[in-house]
């Protein structure tokens, strides 16, 4: 948790830092540790931003010993597109990481990227700009976590954001934009309607989003596709280009191993900066 004695002081510099931000700019949300309070120290019961479309801000302060966790909602049919680097007040990184759920479970002092949307120490290059940087393919493009493509597909995420040093202030937009493939059962408007969907239907099945007749919609309509030309679609999709795809993520993450996410001894995934 922030220290009250500092709270005024780091208070005043976010208001400044937050001025040089565009003019007039209307977020759909945004929460604003400064204004609203600290985000949760409990991964069990971590505070809350639901995304709408646009963009939604995150203005808050991490440090060693004040572990921040955020879960993320993202309603039905819209994605996050981006995630901007607003605006970073340090030399050090911030590990940001990303799971699935309602709940943060992948673990403390040592964190189990196997259980992972994704992660990523922002900025990535702490040598360069420190703002403007998207790094939502950082995110996904993370060694050891599960991974996806961007943009990130609707559901309910948690997220933990840890820093090495005493304090450090920073903020991230959170860009959602909406998708209208119009193909049924393909609940986050991808084009495809493939076990992603199924697992949005999990996720919000008893909530009063989706029910069972969405079930036997997404069931009838399983490996269809959205053409690229509007108004048709094509069935099944093709097994070779499932490899393909599993091919080109693997090249990637490679990619990313061997170049920018070279990281450096004693890092925030495990928890030992």
């Amino acid at each position: 948790m922030l220290a009250t004695s500092c709270r005024s002081l780091l208070f005043g510099s976010l208001i400044i830092a937050s001025a040089a931000m565009p003019a007039m700019r209307v977020f759909a949300a945004q929460y604003n540790e400064f204004v609203q309070g600290d985000l949760s120290g409990d991964g069990a019961a971590p505070s809350v931003l639901a995304l709408g479309e646009g963009s939604n801000l995150l203005v808050a302060q991490s440090s060693r010993i004040d572990d921040d966790f955020l879960k993320i909602v993202l309603p039905l049919n819209l994605v996050v597109d981006r995630v901007t680097v607003e605006f970073h007040m340090d030399p050090d990184q911030i590990f940001f990481g990303l799971q699935a759920g309602a709940t943060w479970t992948a673990g403390d002092a040592e964190i189990d990227p196997s259980q992972l949307v994704g992660w990523v120490d922002f900025p990535t290059d702490p040598g360069a700009a420190h703002t403007g940087e998207d790094i939502l393919d950082d995110l996904g493009f993370a060694p050891g976590a599960i991974g996806f493509v961007p943009p990130l597909s609707s559901g309910t995420y948690t997220a933990l954001f840890r820093a090495p040093s005493t304090a450090i202030d920073f903020a991230l937009d959170f860009h959602v934009s909406s998708l209208t493939s119009g193909l049924p059962g393909d609940f986050n408007r991808d084009g495809s309607v493939n076990q992603t969907d199924l697992a949005i239907w999990q996720q919000a099945v008893g909530g009063g989003t989706l029910g069972g007749n969405d079930f036997l919609i997404w069931q009838r309509n399983l490996g269809r596709q959205a053409s690229t030309m509007a108004g048709t679609i094509t069935v099944p999709e093709a097994p070779a280009g499932l490899l393909a795809a599993g091919s080109l993520i693997s090249i990637m993450r490679q990619r990313r191993r061997s170049g920018r996410y070279r990281r450096r001894a004693g890092n925030s995934l495990h928890g030992t900066f």
